[in-house]
């Protein structure tokens, strides 16, 4: 792609025995884009690449990718990479240079709790110059705990970390990581049990400033659940509660937002493409769910505004109301168009 610039030059010249000549002239000006050697390889076949990152969370689900995404974007730390492929169970980051992808491996290290190795595959070897180039690739691996999962600590470690399960005997409210939450007595019964069976669980749960009767809530059926290892077994003896309630269930939305995320340009693996969009267009759904519902989890991304966002005078009584998002969160997607 070139530019040009058109400009009108007049040329004058006065004479001693008088008179003047003047002569209008156009001058192109004309600018070439040119691409380093390295680069024109990179464009012409993008796996030669150099080092590659390649993160993988061996969990159900992509909500940890979809903030990992956001984060990325946020902080341009992916923008060294020439390639970006979607995998099955991850995402690969292709670079030119292993000091841009340990860049970027530091960037990953810094947001998310992960576990890397290095691994090298010699390309070529000149004996002449004793050269010697490699194809760098780190397989990182994010811990596979994500947020709202149910763990079982060990009763050292639940020590070591100052008793995290107790016995609670009244309700009261308490701060997590900034979050203000409501220590209740509640009464649940599961769904599958209803026109069945009379059985209810009372439990107690942190969402008790969330929930009122009538209200759905998903949490880990424990009494019903067949769990089968070692150190779980070592609790039998101890009163577990029959059921964990983790939130409050929200009806699914069909409207649009009034923001909205940016995301990667990646390409999909064959094996990815099978992936049932059903199921992650659902999980983008919790994840955009759990940004409306939870400030601190939107205060590391960039949220933008939606111009295709009309807001409806007259909403139904199924309708769910939009959780507030003040107009500071939002960032305007500038963009330059021909138009403009």
């Amino acid at each position: 792609m070139d530019k040009r610039i058109k400009v009108k030059v007049n040329v004058r010249r006065n004479f001693i025995q008088g008179g003047d000549f003047e002569q209008g002239y156009i001058a192109e000006f004309v600018q070439m884009d040119h691409i380093c050697e390295s680069c024109c390889r990179i464009h012409a076949n993008p796996d030669q690449w150099v080092a590659v990152v390649q993160i993988r969370q061996h969990v159900s689900h992509r909500k940890t990718f979809f903030y990992l995404e956001q984060l990325i974007l946020k902080h341009n730390a992916a923008v060294q990479a020439i390639r970006i492929k979607q995998m099955s169970e991850g995402i690969d980051f292709c670079f030119a240079s292993e000091s841009h992808a340990l860049k970027f491996l530091d960037f990953v290290g810094n947001v998310v709790p992960i576990k890397s190795r290095k691994d090298k595959q010699l390309v070529s070897h000149d004996r002449k110059t004793n050269n010697y180039n490699y194809k760098c690739t780190f397989s990182v691996k994010i811990v596979p705990i994500c947020r709202e999962d149910l763990i079982c600590l060990p009763h050292e470690v639940s020590v070591s970390l100052g008793n995290l399960v107790c016995e609670i005997h009244s309700t009261i409210e308490v701060n997590v990581g900034g979050s203000k939450y409501a220590l209740a007595d509640v009464e649940v019964a599961r769904l599958s049990d209803f026109g069945k069976n009379n059985i209810i669980f009372t439990v107690k749960t942190h969402i008790g400033h969330l929930l009122n009767p009538g209200d759905q809530a998903l949490g880990y059926d424990v009494y019903g659940a067949n769990i089968n290892d070692l150190e779980f077994g070592k609790y039998k003896r101890l009163d577990l509660p029959g059921v964990v309630l983790i939130k409050k269930k929200r009806n699914r939305r069909g409207k649009p937002r009034k923001w909205k995320l940016k995301s990667m340009n990646m390409e999909a693996e064959d094996l990815c493409k099978k992936i049932d969009k059903e199921k992650l267009d659902t999980e983008y759904e919790e994840f955009l769910k759990d940004l409306e519902e939870n400030p601190e989890l939107r205060f590391n991304i960039s949220l933008y505004r939606n111009k295709a966002y009309q807001p409806s005078e007259v909403a139904s009584n199924t309708e769910r109301v939009d959780v507030p998002i003040s107009l500071e969160e939002l960032l305007a997607d500038l963009g330059i168009s021909d138009e403009e």
